[in-house]
């Protein structure tokens, strides 16, 4: 019997566990946004499909994958990360 490599186009079955997995991780990163007293007065903002939390007009917060709070300095160079 041969032994077939099988496709790497996503399958119907791949898509809907590839969803659940995104909407389980978008709800801890509003769980840790709403659970975080450093994001309550922050303006919620999504940039190119990033959630960020701006507290002032050159620094934001991220959620991470990982359920950290990260946050970021916007400068003319880039947006670089810091650690309060």
């Amino acid at each position: 019997m041969k032994d077939w490599l099988g496709t790497v186009l996503p399958t119907p079955a791949t898509i809907r566990a590839s969803n659940a997995m995104a909407r389980k991780r978008e709800a801890m990163q509003e769980r840790v946004a709403a659970t975080d007293p450093r994001l309550w007065n922050c303006d919620r903002q999504v940039v190119g499909g990033e959630v960020r939390y701006y507290d002032t007009t050159d620094q934001y917060a991220i959620v991470s994958r990982e359920g950290k709070v990260l946050w970021f300095q916007v400068t003319p160079k880039g947006d670089f990360r810091i650690y309060p």
